[in-house]
């Protein structure tokens, strides 16, 4: 059976759907969210095999949530508004329901969800396929979600200084606080821009417009002096690839 989150900011809409759960006999409620930052919350807690998301919410709106998913679930969304298909679609959407949600569609659009728990190859290449889209080229990271003290932040990229390399996680430097996001900078540098962000180590990820001032040593690699004060070690590869940002 298909474990689901429901999330809407409407009382009425998640009465609805978690009826709708209920009725059809394949699907199981595992929890419900009225905004975008309470269902990353419970996306992160819960693990769901299946979102139904509302599009137009408080905060993070159902459009944007997807983005911020390391490993997102399958998604459904659910809303009054049709113009927001496309990007639905865009975010590797499995169906889009329009409110109010007819019974028939429901389950239409949940069979096609169960069918993909079935089979571990579909729901595996459907993952991927999500977080490549959220990931890739000409979609650069604006914002990364991080777990602290028991909740979500939302962090905004062009407000990190700088990404260090911590074992199996990276550490996020921002106005002089740490935060850490669990992951390599390897993959983490596939989606930033690197027009903005620049690998100057293999510890290190550097925002270009935190550098203030580079000394070279004779041994071909140097230091990078940060606004706030921060030193960060340049290695002889870490020179060239600011050379080629800076060119």
């Amino acid at each position: 059976m298909l474990r689901a989150l429901i999330v809407d900011d409407e009382p009425l809409a998640r009465a609805l759907i978690r009826k709708y759960c209920s009725d059809s006999g394949i699907v199981e409620v595992a929890g419900e969210a009225g905004n975008g930052n309470e269902a990353l919350k419970k996306i992160d807690e819960l693990k769901p095999d299946l979102v139904y998301l509302d599009i137009q919410m408080p905060g993070i709106s159902g459009i944007a949530l997807p983005d911020l998913l390391d490993d997102p679930p399958m998604i459904i969304f659910t809303t009054a508004y049709d113009e927001y298909a496309v990007k639905a679609f865009e975010k590797n959407a499995l169906d889009y329901l329009l409110k109010p949600v007819e019974y028939d569609r429901f389950v239409s659009a949940t069979q096609k969800a169960s069918e993909k728990l079935a089979s571990d190859l579909l729901l595996e290449d459907y993952r991927k396929g999500l977080t490549e889209l959220n990931s890739g080229t000409g979609a650069y990271l604006s914002s990364i979600a991080v777990k602290h003290k028991g909740d979500i932040m939302i962090i905004k990229t062009a407000e990190i200084s700088h990404f260090e390399a911590m074992d199996d996680y990276v550490t996020l430097h921002l106005k002089g606080k740490k935060y850490l996001k669990k992951g390599t900078l390897k993959a983490l540098e596939g989606k930033l821009d690197p027009a903005v962000f620049v690998r100057i180590h293999r510890s290190y990820i550097v925002n270009l417009a935190f550098a203030d001032k580079l000394k070279k040593d004779t041994e071909g690699s140097g230091i990078l002096l940060l606004t706030d004060g921060t030193t960060l070690p340049v290695s002889a590869s870490g020179l060239g690839n600011l050379k080629n940002s800076l060119a």
